[in-house]
């Protein structure tokens, strides 16, 4: 009956690789000083808040810069410049293409720290 009725609990999250385990477990610890006194969902709290603030900079980051080469397609487009109009909106590609690999490297980073979390919070 209590199986019928209770929610089940998410599954542990698993770190990415065995060598990112070391590393987010001492991330951990520097982030979550108390870590051992924190509630294993406080710590998950305290980590994506932490993962939210880098994520905002990163972004207003991009913002900068996605402004500045429309700036430059603008003034190629301005000139009647093609060949400048065409290296801008390669630069922009590749831009947003690096900003997406950092996204997603922060998103692993937070998936390993969760998972060194769990396993520091284990009994």
């Amino acid at each position: 009956i209590l199986r019928a009725t209770s929610e089940k609990a998410p599954p542990p999250v698993l770190p990415s690789t065995a060598s990112s385990v070391a590393v987010s477990i001492d991330e951990v610890k520097r982030l979550v000083p108390n870590f051992a006194e924190v509630s294993l969902q406080d710590g998950k709290e305290i980590l994506r808040a932490i993962a939210l603030e880098e994520f905002r900079a990163e972004a207003t980051q991009l913002e900068d810069q996605v402004k500045d080469v429309q700036k430059q397609i603008a003034e190629a487009q301005a000139a009647n410049s093609e060949a400048n109009q065409q290296a801008a909106i390669k630069k922009l590609q590749a831009l947003q293409a690096e900003q997406i690999a950092k996204l997603k490297q922060m998103s692993a980073r937070l998936h390993d720290q969760i998972a060194a979390l769990e396993l520091l919070k284990q009994p």
